[in-house]
């Protein structure tokens, strides 16, 4: 072989060999794509707001061109979130329910290179147990389809109903702050069109007007009636000239008392913990104010008719309950369906119970100042149930929904109270 030939064929023969061995040095393995055989938790029983910690089982390593993507759906929540871990912490949500679960192994650009592990969390909520005594009044329609006055336990039981007042009804009832007494609404023996105020004892007997008309047998009018803590007043609303207005019955003098006078409605009075102040609802700042005028908001005042403020600014807020314990006011806020909101009293801020209720009777504090019954349509078909939000903690937590009381169609006038016997 001529030399030059040879030549050729040497250098040849040592470039492919410098760039296979170039090519061996230098060219990673494909990696291996790891599959996802399981995912643990460390907890079988999941209660809202609990901490569990989910535990990953992969094929193989995660190495470092993959991620593990973790999302969640469920009741108001929607949770997208890439981690480098397999073993990672979760805090439930504050509602309870079922929750879908996806992970998945993704590319480090997020790209998914693997089947998603399905799985479904239950979680339950904190549970409530009824104590002895606890015990709702409220306005629903008897077998005759007319709306009466019943009581029963927070258990759903002793359903008992008080009045038979037939086609004149009953609504709105009121504890007294003793458990002795209800007030109530009805049309009977009205002393104006409308709806007059009557008492009786909580089992239903000796039925009476509040206060009769002068020389008439027939009940003083009224409406939404609410019993001050200290039991020496109710505080109602009467409905003339177009306009609602805010009334004070003194029992110590026998006494009607006008407590607002204002051409645009004033509703919904609810009292202070001190039994010195109402809240109550008014569309007084949006009077004559074209495509506001429907709009309300909450005022506090004095009972001597003093110091008037008003105490929110965003409209179609109704039905004010004052926290016994002066910490929060709730209401409803009645635009685009019923929702529930509370304000705080020490910060002046507004909040939100995301409820999913399309109808929420107005919200009842209970004696111990801390949980808030909430009743409300689940459905179009009127399905309902009462919910209940823990305020010792924050921000409040749902417990428990009372099963048993769901078929009932408690009305406006459902209402609380710690009784004892």
């Amino acid at each position: 072989m001529k030399p030059h030939i040879l030549f050729l064929v040497l250098l040849f023969t040592s470039l492919v060999f410098l760039t296979s061995c170039k090519d061996q040095g230098t060219t990673p393995p494909e990696p291996t794509i790891p599959e996802i055989s399981d995912v643990e938790l460390s907890a079988e029983s999941i209660i809202v707001n609990d901490t569990v910690q989910l535990t990953v089982t992969l094929s193989t390593e995660l190495e470092q061109e993959y991620k593990l993507r973790w999302q969640l759906t469920g009741y108001q929540t929607d949770t997208d979130s890439v981690t480098t871990e397999t073993v990672f912490s979760w805090t439930a949500p504050r509602v309870h329910g079922n929750y879908e679960h996806s992970v998945q192994v993704v590319s480090s650009m997020g790209e998914p290179v693997s089947e998603p592990f399905l799985f479904t969390t239950e979680i339950t909520s904190v549970p409530v147990v009824p104590e002895e005594g606890n015990k709702l009044v409220f306005s629903m329609p008897a077998g005759d389809g007319n709306s009466e006055i019943f009581t029963m336990n927070l258990d759903g039981s002793e359903l008992t109903q008080l009045t038979t007042l037939g086609i004149h009804e009953a609504f709105e009832p009121s504890w007294s702050p003793d458990g002795k007494q209800i007030v109530f609404s009805t049309p009977y023996k009205s002393g104006f069109v409308g709806l007059a105020l009557y008492l009786m004892n909580t089992d239903g007997t000796n039925m009476r007007p509040m206060k009769p008309t002068q020389d008439s047998t027939r009940a003083h009018p009224g409406s939404n009636p609410k019993w001050s803590p200290d039991g020496t007043k109710i505080a109602f609303t009467i409905y003339s000239e177009f306009n609602d207005n805010i009334f004070l019955y003194d029992f110590e003098t026998d006494s009607v008392i006008q407590l607002t006078n204002h051409i645009a409605d004033d509703q919904y009075p609810n009292w202070s913990p001190d039994s010195d102040k109402i809240v109550f609802s008014s569309k007084r700042d949006y009077y004559n104010a074209d495509s506001m005028r429907y709009r309300s908001d909450l005022y506090t005042i004095d009972i001597n008719e003093e110091n008037l403020q008003r105490i929110t600014e965003t409209g179609f807020a109704l039905r004010p309950n004052w926290q016994s314990g002066n910490k929060y006011i709730s209401y409803e806020w009645s635009r685009n369906g019923n929702r529930v909101f509370y304000l705080d009293i020490s910060s002046n801020q507004i909040h939100e119970l995301n409820t999913n209720l399309e109808f929420e009777a107005s919200p009842q504090w209970s004696e111990s100042n801390e949980l808030l019954f909430i009743h409300g349509r689940v459905d179009e078909n009127t399905n309902s149930e009462v919910q209940v939000y823990d305020f010792s903690q924050n921000p409040p937590v749902m417990m428990e929904r009372y099963q048993n009381i769901e078929s009932y169609r408690l009305g406006r006038g459902f209402n609380w109270y710690h009784y004892e016997e």
